[in-house]
């Protein structure tokens, strides 16, 4: 049975996900641009702006592989309430509040350990077609995870991250 609220449908969770994942990959785009003049921070933000593309791939490619009849069922009410918490997030006005590295790795550190690739988790979960998608979701996931992790371990303590501005 089709859901009636908008928003409501698996369908409509996919486009919200692949909504929120675009506005993380405009905010590390920026953050690539923004801290372009240091280049580990640089290639680490362009790095991850490209993982947040294989993202939309990824959920888009879960999405297309369900039938009309699936994608026009109620989304799982856990998975809306992922997404809707993740909404108020703006690349934009996240941006306004980066002063120094430490600002945009924190910024980093709140967004990958948000709601959104909780969410991510689960639409794997729910919806990947295969054990083998599954764990290449999965694998995708955890080496972006590490990867902030490698950054904060190459750039530094917090006063290093600090003394590095945009520009």
């Amino acid at each position: 049975m089709p859901a009636d609220t908008p928003g409501d449908t698996i369908n409509e969770l996919f486009e919200m996900s692949m909504d929120a994942e675009r506005e993380a990959e405009a905010f590390y785009s920026s953050m690539a641009q923004s801290f372009s003049k240091h280049a580990l921070s640089a290639r680490f933000f362009a790095s991850m702006r490209d993982d947040e593309r294989a993202h939309i791939k990824s959920i888009a490619s879960m999405r297309n592989a369900l039938s009309p009849e699936a994608l026009s069922r109620p989304s799982p009410p856990h998975a809306l309430q992922l997404i809707r918490a993740f909404l108020n997030f703006s690349s934009s006005e996240s941006l306004s509040r980066i002063i120094n590295l430490e600002d945009a790795y924190r910024m980093t550190v709140k967004l990958e350990f948000s709601e959104l690739n909780k969410l991510h988790h689960l639409l794997v979960d729910l919806f990947t077609p295969s054990d083998e998608t599954r764990n290449n979701s999965v694998d995708m996931l955890k080496a972006h995870y590490e990867k902030v992790d490698a950054f904060r371990d190459a750039t530094g303590d917090t006063a290093s991250r600090r003394a590095v501005t945009p520009g």
